[in-house]
């Protein structure tokens, strides 16, 4: 287990504060065009598309309240992450497609067959791409429920049988994880060669 220096830097992106006024124009210019497809239900969501000509995969915990008409504060800081990184457009997968405010409130048990769908949509939306960048953000809560490790073992094999390039932000949490977006000070992502035993 290791930790990379690595940044990746867009050299279209300009390099300024990130309380910049500026900035925060430019940064906001994907929450500004919001139009995502839905995968998924009031229950779960599989999948929050926006394609531009520079998409990236991203990969949180479980879905909140995000959905086709409004993104929720954690979909507005990893747009903004992910434009202040080159992109223009996202995927937004997670490990588990229940819907839930809070990770303490997932169910206890893993549902397979919801399991299964959120797997075979990852495939498919993979499928779909020759370049592939996935930011992994699903944070230290991963923890929250055992199955969750294994629902993160499944997604990584589907990620590596494609050859994504996978990358976080910040720094990794004590346990190696993938810090959650949501308060981060940096936007910087970095390449993520940590392996974490599975």
């Amino acid at each position: 287990m290791y930790f990379c220096d690595g940044f990746i830097k867009n050299t279209s992106t300009i390099e300024i504060d990130s309380y910049n006024s500026l900035y925060n124009l430019k940064i906001n210019l994907i929450t500004l065009n919001y139009h995502p497809r839905q995968i998924g239900n009031k229950t779960e969501r599989y999948a929050l598309i926006q394609e531009g000509e520079r998409d990236i995969f991203i990969i949180g915990l479980n879905p909140s309240t995000a959905d086709e008409t409004k993104p929720d504060p954690t979909m507005r800081r990893t747009m903004q992450i992910a434009e202040f990184n080159g992109y223009d457009g996202f995927i937004m997968l997670n490990l588990y497609p229940q819907r839930s405010t809070k990770p303490k409130d997932l169910a206890r048990n893993i549902d397979i067959d919801i399991h299964k769908r959120n797997l075979e949509i990852i495939e498919d939306l993979l499928k779909n791409n020759t370049s592939i960048d996935v930011w992994l953000a699903f944070g230290a809560n991963i923890c929250i429920r055992k199955y969750l490790l294994s629902c993160f073992k499944d997604i990584i094999n589907i990620l590596h049988k494609h050859n994504a390039n996978l990358f976080y932000i910040n720094k990794l949490t004590k346990a190696g994880f993938p810090p959650h977006p949501l308060y981060q000070k940096t936007n910087y992502l970095k390449p993520y060669h940590n392996h974490i035993c599975l």
